[in-house]
């Protein structure tokens, strides 16, 4: 079998992608939008993503289940939108044990981004409870 030219593969596959503008968007947003493709695509990024910031990451596709519903939030996830907020997103429940199996559950973006703003567990809890205590006080005003 005669081997190929790795230079000609590349201009050829440009030139393919560059015939089909916006195909390879769409391509990812069906995928993404796909919950039996979502973990294979989501794990692609956390894998490229964990080599550029040399961050441990071992799970395989096993190891990510997507739920019906986000686990902390309890609502139901949107896939196939970028970066919206009931997205899913694999969250590391301890951050110095990177991308381990055992280590890694999905939730929702919002409920991600509301954890790891937060670098203390009792912080999240008593903003909770304020928030309870005005939502029962306005309610009260009604």
């Amino acid at each position: 079998m005669p081997t190929r030219d790795p230079e000609k593969l590349r201009e050829k596959r440009k030139r393919y992608w560059a015939a089909r503008p916006g195909l390879r968007a769409e391509l990812k947003r069906i995928a993404r939008a796909n919950p039996l493709t979502w973990a294979g695509t989501a794990l692609i990024s956390l894998r490229d993503r964990c080599r550029r910031t040399n961050t441990l990451c071992t799970i395989t596709i096993q190891d990510i289940q997507l739920p019906e519903k986000c686990p902390v939030l309890g609502t139901q996830f949107i896939l196939g939108v970028p970066y919206h907020p009931y997205g899913p997103t694999i969250d590391r429940l301890n951050p110095a044990f990177g991308y381990t199996p055992g280590n890694v559950t999905v939730i929702s973006r919002k409920a991600n981004c509301i954890k790891s703003d937060c670098t203390n567990a009792e912080e999240i809890l008593k903003v909770g409870r304020w928030l309870q205590e005005k939502l029962q006080n306005t309610k009260s005003l009604d």
